[in-house]
């Protein structure tokens, strides 16, 4: 497994100690983050902090959203200069498929950043114990504009359940409403895909009441890749990676990639490489 703190970084620019930086003109950069408790808002409060210290800018802002959709809306109209997303959504996004139909955005990938693992987290009070179990329970999809709430429709059609209310589903909720709901028995399951591990999930695993359960999903692979077969892949969230959790979980994972738009300087986007390499070791500690 390709954990969040085991960053990753590719780039088909070659980068030297002299590249340039940017233009005046461009001197204040805007991070596309996430939701309160996610792993983006987290690592992209980082990365903001990061870019004002190297460099020569008036601010570096981090800007909270709903999402990896979220994030390309933004990006895509100027709001952003570089955001995170899933690589499912980002490929919608470029190939104007899904939400994007008929709409691609110009996008390029800054960087390859961390494995992102979909939660199903849920407590053993519930009796879910498959996605299939789902049926009839009251389930967070994940936060409108996020890429949690598309993978999770995507994952829940492989699974039988479209969105023909065979369950309650409740969009629109962040992670730590799921989590609150959870906790106080108005929610089953919830749906997240963010990098292990996510600080507000182990906090709620570390709560008291009944202890969480992560579902397994990964038997569902072979008709998730099968529909996208480039972006998805299996893989384990491990028994250790939060409390109380005694089994591995074997589930679904998307990548994360950095995004900046297409009509970037290459001095610029270069430059802003530059630092997210030089600098990987901090954000992995985040």
């Amino acid at each position: 497994m390709v954990k969040r703190r085991t960053l990753l970084a590719s780039s088909s620019v070659l980068l030297s100690p002299n590249v340039a930086r940017p233009r005046d003109a461009e001197r204040v950069i805007t991070v596309g983050t996430g939701l309160a408790g996610g792993v983006y808002n987290a690592v992209g409060a980082a990365l903001a902090g990061i870019f004002t210290r190297e460099l020569p800018v008036m601010a570096a802002i981090p800007r909270p959203s709903g999402g990896s959709l979220a994030n390309i809306g933004v990006l895509d109209s100027g709001e952003a200069t570089v955001a995170f997303a899933g690589v499912d959504s980002a490929v919608n996004a470029a190939d104007g498929g899904g939400p994007f139909r008929g709409k691609p955005v110009g996008l390029r990938a800054l960087a390859l950043l961390f494995s992102e693992q979909m939660h199903v987290v849920a407590t053993a009070e519930t009796g879910i114990h498959t996605l299939a179990d789902i049926r009839g329970k009251r389930v967070s999809t994940g936060f409108s504009g996020s890429g949690t709430n598309g993978m999770s429709h995507r994952l829940l059609m492989v699974a039988g359940i479209g969105r023909n209310q065979a369950f309650t589903r409740r969009d629109g909720l962040n992670l730590i409403d799921s989590c609150a709901g959870l906790r106080a028995g108005s929610l089953d399951p919830f749906f997240f895909c963010a990098g292990v591990p996510v600080g507000t999930i182990r906090a709620l695993a570390e709560s008291a009441g009944p202890a969480i359960t992560l579902i397994v999903h990964d038997n569902l692979a072979a008709g998730v890749i099968g529909r996208d077969a480039h972006v998805y892949y299996p893989e384990i969230i491990p028994a250790n990676a939060y409390p109380g959790l005694v089994t591995d979980n074997r589930q679904i994972s998307v990548a994360d990639v950095l995004l900046v738009r297409d009509t970037m300087p290459a001095e610029q986007t270069a430059a802003l490489l530059q630092v997210v390499w030089s600098n990987r070791a901090e954000l992995a500690h985040v």
